[in-house]
């Protein structure tokens, strides 16, 4: 199985520093945030990985290179305008030679390594065509959202999607996604880390682009439920870390705070072998 990570975005939220800096290095705890994702496949067993990249990227490939200093194969196709995250993937198929694929966005961390092992289980069982990680949030303006159908949430496809909807900002349609998780008034929202089958190409050929001149990966899959195609959600058991909007530095000041030892001497570790192997290449 292959994975697409897609850092094409030009990081709007994060001016002015990613007007010359690819947001997907800002640093974690040490760590530039698209090395997380690295990690996470690498940790699942997949070692090949398709990057794609947009304008003013140039020092993302300088950084991760081949993959080789990761332990991973790394090749990038560039998104030469950005016309939407369903138009980054449609560019990847002539290199997806696998029925199922991994897709994961360039400025999420996920951390723990279990959801992804989870997703890839319940993909294979169910066949989907899609299994997205979702996450319970108090605000759904900035996230694709999701609706479980409640008929079918105790059957073979538990926590199949019936419905999604790409930022919602109409009252109506957000109570229509509402929901109540333990008296915790939310709604669930796509986390940035999916699994395909192939055919979802089929559906973003098919999807109409918006009023932005974009394709919407969320329109691709809302169409293919129009189709009776199997979508699955699965709810997140680790952390998630958008390093979209500066909100992350609070993330990251309560990650380092509870770090222990033993996680920061890993980080250590790390950034030392790395910077032995650029140095001799061993």
């Amino acid at each position: 199985m292959k994975a697409i990570i897609t850092a094409g975005g030009r990081g709007t939220r994060l001016y002015p520093i990613s007007r010359a800096f690819p947001k997907e290095l800002i640093p974690f705890c040490g760590i530039p945030v698209i090395e997380y994702g690295i990690n996470l496949l690498k940790e699942n067993g997949i070692k090949d990985i398709i990057i794609v990249t947009g304008a003013k990227k140039g020092a993302l490939q300088d950084y991760l290179g081949n993959g080789e200093i990761f332990g991973v194969n790394i090749a990038y196709i560039i998104q030469e305008q950005p016309k939407g995250l369903g138009h980054s993937i449609i560019i990847t198929e002539p290199y997806i030679d696998s029925e199922d694929f991994i897709l994961l966005l360039g400025d999420t961390i996920i951390i723990g390594e279990n959801d992804l092992k989870e997703m890839i289980k319940i993909h294979k069982e169910y066949r989907s065509l899609a299994t997205i990680l979702v996450e319970h949030v108090s605000d759904p303006e900035r996230y694709g959202v999701i609706k479980f159908d409640d008929l079918n949430y105790n059957t073979i496809y538990k926590n199949r999607i019936s419905s999604l909807y790409e930022k919602p900002k109409d009252q109506k349609i957000k109570e229509e996604f509402k929901v109540n998780v333990n008296h915790n008034i939310g709604w669930y929202a796509i986390a940035g880390l999916y699994i395909f089958n192939k055919y979802i190409f089929d559906f973003l050929k098919k999807t109409n682009k918006d009023i932005n001149d974009e394709i919407q990966l969320t329109d691709a899959i809302r169409l293919s439920l129009t189709k009776d195609k199997i979508v699955i959600g699965h709810i997140l058991n680790g952390k998630r870390i958008d390093v979209g909007t500066w909100d992350y530095l609070r993330d990251e000041r309560d990650f380092y705070i509870n770090m222990i030892n033993k996680q920061l001497e890993e980080i250590i570790k790390s950034r030392n072998d790395k910077m032995a192997y650029i140095t001799t290449g061993k």
